[in-house]
């Protein structure tokens, strides 16, 4: 590790290519057993990750503004002493560069074809991509959320 303690070497890859390759303070990413922190000295670790959202804080100093957010489909998380921390993902996108709007129709035809009785084999797809398209708004949420700027003390904020 590059740091000691302090970060942990982390690669965020997909079918696309290499999303993220950077040392990082902290991973958070969901898994079919709940949520898990990845920190340095991490113990080892491989585990099935599912579709959600994946936060990254660069340094433990980070402010909230200062996490990134992944919408990310289901893959593998492994966590070696020396490696540090890979996860191949079925798909990576960081809130940046998600669509809102596209998301939100996407997810919302999928819904309309799960109401209106399609055929048995496409449930499962359409599924996957309401899960998908839910994981893609969350991370653009938390995204402008931790992106908007905290109020100094004594300041009032009317949201």
């Amino acid at each position: 590790m590059a740091n000691g303690a302090q970060t942990l070497p982390f690669k965020l890859v997909a079918p696309s290519g290499v999303v993220l390759d950077a040392e990082v303070a902290e991973v958070e990413l969901p898994t079919p057993g709940g949520p898990i922190t990845i920190l340095p000295q991490h113990m080892p670790l491989a585990t099935a990750v599912s579709t959600g959202v994946l936060m990254v804080r660069r340094r433990a100093s980070d402010d909230p503004v200062d996490v990134d957010h992944y919408a990310i489909e289901e893959g593998l998380l492994t966590v070696t002493p020396r490696g540090g921390a890979q996860l191949a993902a079925s798909a990576a996108e960081h809130a940046n560069s998600i669509d809102a709007l596209e998301a939100e129709r996407a997810m919302a035809e999928a819904r309309a074809a799960l109401e209106h009785h399609i055929e048995a084999d496409q449930i499962v797809v359409t599924q996957r991509i309401v899960q998908r398209n839910m994981a893609r708004l969350e991370a653009t949420k938390l995204h402008r959320r931790h992106r908007q700027r905290a109020p100094h003390f004594g300041e009032r904020r009317f949201d």
